[in-house]
């Protein structure tokens, strides 16, 4: 019988302070591509739910071991934010998802309207008051990103991640006169417009009970 661990990818690749990290969504670990037999797993990590974030150990190339909140205090530490681990490999969360709750793509409508940023398709998703991404539903961008600059509904969109920067890539009520050349704004409905297309939207829609209740976990967690 196949298990999570048959998966075998293809698997994207993060760089952690010069070392190379294969995402695996399908077991939630990052897979050192030089040296297999090191992980750093997900729950090793704090999940905050719009991203995941780390200390990372420079000298053994995994979690640091210490109190976190003294990491700062060493030279061989290093705080990382991630994208949530679908977002990053959603063929691997797709996997996952398939074998622990099959059936899970039923739960995320296609029938809300569809807006494109920067060229890349997204529903406006109102039951997850999110611009979520029509081919990989992990990645979503929250409604509240939505920002007001020269009279336009837009979000800053770095292009790498098809998502907003975070705050310490980009200080998005102060950004600079010249944004980096992979950030870009992205024109979104105004508030009135998409609230117009989501009314029309909702009208077409049956409920459905416990929609998107789909935070996968592990057995004993």
């Amino acid at each position: 019988m196949k298990t999570l661990t048959d998966y075998t990818g293809p698997f994207p690749v993060i760089t952690l302070v010069g070392t190379d990290f294969l995402v695996n969504a399908c077991t939630m670990q990052l897979i050192e591509a030089a040296d297999p037999s090191n992980k750093i797993d997900y729950f090793d990590m704090i999940d905050l739910q719009d991203h995941l974030e780390l200390v990372y150990d420079t000298s053994t190339k995994s979690i640091y071991q210490g109190r976190w909140d003294q990491y700062h205090e060493k030279d061989n530490t290093q705080l990382f934010w991630l994208r949530p681990f679908g977002a990053m490999d959603p063929a691997g969360m797709n996997e996952l998802m398939d074998h622990v709750k099959p059936g899970w793509r039923s739960t995320y409508s296609n029938d809300w309207p569809v807006v494109s940023l920067a060229g890349t398709d997204f529903y406006a998703d109102d039951q997850l008051s999110s611009f979520r991404q029509k081919d990989n539903p992990w990645n979503q961008i929250h409604f509240h990103e939505v920002m007001q600059v020269n009279g336009q509904s837009v979000v800053y969109l770095d292009t790498r991640v098809l998502n907003v920067p975070f705050p310490h890539e980009l200080d998005i009520y102060a950004p600079p006169e010249q944004l980096p050349e992979h950030t870009v704004f992205a024109v979104v409905p105004s508030g009135p417009e998409l609230a117009v297309m989501l009314n029309e939207a909702r009208a077409t829609q049956i409920p459905e009970p416990d929609l998107y209740s789909l935070s996968p976990q592990r057995k004993g967690r």
